[in-house]
C-alpha cells in the first residue's frame, strides 16, 4: 500500500484534521491576543507608568554633526576590528 490507500487505512485523515485544528485555534489566540495588546498595554500604563529618562536629547545642528561623528567612530572601531580578525 501507499499513497492515499495507506492514509485511508491509518485513519491519517483524522490526525490531519486534528492537527489543523490545533493550529488553527493557536493561530486565533494569537490574533485575539494582538488585537488585545493596545488595550491592555493602556490598562498596564496606568498601573505601571513610563519612567522618564534622565537624558534628554539635545536639539540643532550641533546635535546632528555629533550623531555623525559618534557614528563615524563607531564604523570605524568596526572596520579596525574586522581588519584584525582577518590578519589574525
Amino acid at each position: 500500500m501507499n499513497g492515499i490507500e495507506n492514509i485511508m487505512e491509518q485513519e491519517g485523515i483524522g490526525l490531519a484534521i486534528t492537527g489543523m485544528s490545533i493550529v488553527f485555534i493557536a493561530l486565533l489566540l494569537i490574533t485575539f491576543y494582538i488585537a488585545l495588546l493596545p488595550t491592555l498595554l493602556k490598562h498596564l500604563e496606568k498601573i505601571l507608568p513610563e519612567q522618564k529618562s534622565g537624558h534628554q536629547r539635545a536639539e540643532g545642528k550641533e546635535s546632528e554633526e555629533e550623531d555623525l561623528m559618534v557614528a563615524a567612530a563607531i564604523a570605524t572601531a568596526f572596520r579596525r576590528r574586522k581588519k584584525l580578525k582577518e590578519s589574525r
